[in-house]
């Protein structure tokens, strides 16, 4: 596989990029990945580095040649630094099978010449042994091995976190600004990594067992530069209707298809809007502060 880095490298995927919210295809749906179509451009408001996950679901991906390989299917993100790790493309396989191939963040480039055409430099050839994925396969995403591979095979592994032998999960606290710590309901602490689709639509409930709402989409930087924001609803929330933006590190997944944030309903009360002012606060890992999200 080394005569694939070689080409990669020296190709233009180390663009920086924008990622947006939402659910892309999922896996197992049986539909090709020839008919996939993409989703229209959402209305919401997008900071300076952000795009919002949805936007991208079903995106086209071109290869080197302009040949199309496939569409972008799912995100998958880092929960411990709140940055987004690999894509996931759907491709249409032999007979019956749908293909999924991960590729690092940094390998694909969303903003390209053609409008909602995502590029790969990659050749047809390389493209048949690129690394699968299967959902069986994000517990070993966490294994320095298996992301060596995987960034070994794009010609990534100098500079790439996700090359380094993982650390012990580390539990964080909101800023003076937002809620406090809490240890029972904090960092996630056995899950490294998860997908973006199977975290949208997912139940969200702060402290006490409070019913928040629902994750409805992320906003990501794809050139990892700032960490990614969960919107979250809070229609189950009286007093407090609209949206917001949780930190990704703040959130932890509970059993039966729920998340649990360390907030309690004063923490979205107050809340301030997000702004574009904020770009230098939200660069930085530390920043936990839930912000009012105004679409």
């Amino acid at each position: 596989m080394r005569f694939v880095g070689t080409a990669l490298v020296a190709g233009t995927i180390g663009i920086s990029f924008l990622l947006a919210q939402g659910g892309w295809l999922l896996e197992g749906t049986g539909r090709s990945a020839e008919v996939e179509k993409a989703t229209p451009r959402t209305s919401q408001r997008v900071l300076l580095g952000y795009s919002h996950f949805r936007d991208f679901r079903g995106m086209i991906v071109e290869n080197v040649d302009g040949q199309k390989v496939g569409t972008l299917s799912d995100l998958i993100l880092e929960l411990q630094s709140a940055r987004p790790a690999y894509v996931i493309v759907g491709a249409a396989g032999s007979v019956g099978h749908r293909r999924l191939v991960i590729a690092p963040t940094s390998a694909i480039a969303v903003e390209t010449a053609k409008a909602g055409i995502a590029a790969m430099d990659i050749t047809k050839r390389q493209w048949k042994h690129a690394p699968e994925f299967s959902k069986s396969d994000l517990p070993s995403l966490g294994q320095p091995e298996k992301a060596r591979q995987i960034a070994r095979f794009y010609g990534r592994v100098e500079g790439n976190p996700h090359v380094a032998t993982a650390t012990d999960e580390q539990e964080t606290s909101l800023s003076s600004t937002g809620p406090g710590a809490d240890q029972t309901i904090g960092a996630t602490q056995h899950v490294r990594y998860a997908s973006a689709n199977d975290l949208m639509g997912t139940e969200v409930i702060a402290r006490q067992q409070l019913d928040i709402g629902k994750v409805t989409g992320f906003l990501v930087d794809l050139a990892g530069t700032k960490p990614t924001f969960a919107i979250v609803s809070a229609d189950r929330l009286s007093g407090t209707d609209g949206h917001f933006a949780v930190p990704l590190q703040l959130l932890r997944l509970m059993p039966g298809h729920k998340i649990a944030i360390s907030a309690n309903r004063q923490n979205f009360e107050r809340a301030r809007p997000l702004a574009e002012s904020d770009s230098q606060i939200l660069a930085a890992d530390g920043a936990k502060e839930i912000y009012r999200y105004e679409r």
